[in-house]
């Protein structure tokens, strides 16, 4: 007997406004002051708790007092690899605050990461895995899976629900993406698609519904879709 294939929605990326690096870093924070207001005039009230894979990696000494090699400048100050990476996390739950103040971060990470975060709306979660540099587009998909599974187990102990978005942590969000399950209720997964015959899931963006009658076949099937992707890049870009 043949498994039904999930519903899968295809969004469009306008509601996510993507930065470059320097910008996130040096005018992330201010802009939060221009979407506050709208924000809370078209907040939809969901829960939709935000998840992300972070790790850290340590930055290229640079001895005798000078500035990392691996440092960026933004007006008069550096920043090393590590501190950059934890600016632009700290700016993407900031803005998460601001556009959906009731979701949680969810911070899937290796065990082994030495990082911490002060923003009481965001907490780590460590999952096992081979987060290396190499790896990571690989580890990234495992852990998403890892963490849905982990879900699955707890839904036979809770009756809270809750629809999930999957993301990367270099994005900024600036409109309530709540509206997405409201105004779409018969998909069990959505997912962004990008310009590239070899990759073209964009892992960075998946929305994973949670639905009171449905609730395990739709994270059964997102699982289930998540590793057919897996086996298919692990195929094509593992030697």
């Amino acid at each position: 007997m043949a498994v039904p294939r999930p519903r899968i929605c295809a969004l469009r990326r306008g509601t996510l406004l993507l930065f470059l690096l320097v910008p996130l870093i040096y005018s992330g924070l201010r802009a939060l002051n221009k979407i506050g207001l709208s924000s809370e005039e078209n907040y939809s009230g969901e829960h939709v708790p935000f998840v992300t894979v972070f790790t850290t990696y340590n930055s290229v000494s640079a001895g005798d007092g000078n500035v990392p090699p691996d440092s960026v400048t933004v007006g008069n100050s550096s920043y090393s690899k590590i501190e950059r990476s934890m600016t632009i996390l700290n700016t993407f739950i900031s803005f998460i605050k601001v556009s959906m103040p009731r979701s949680d971060v969810i911070i899937l990470t290796d065990p082994g990461s030495k990082f911490s975060v002060n923003q009481g709306s965001a907490t780590l979660l460590p999952i096992e895995g081979n987060y290396s540099r190499g790896n990571l587009m690989l580890q990234r998909i495992k852990t998403y899976i890892a963490f849905l599974e982990q879900k699955l187990v707890e839904f036979d102990r809770t009756e809270r629900l809750n629809h999930f978005v999957l993301t990367d942590s270099d994005i900024a969000v600036v409109d309530d993406l709540g509206h997405i399950f409201e105004k779409n209720p018969h998909f069990h997964l959505a997912v962004t698609f990008r310009n590239n015959k070899g990759q073209p899931l964009n892992s960075g963006f998946v929305a994973v519904r949670a639905s009171k009658l449905q609730i395990k076949l739709c994270f059964f099937r997102a699982v289930e879709f998540l590793k057919q992707v897996l086996e298919t890049y692990s195929l094509r870009y593992t030697r």
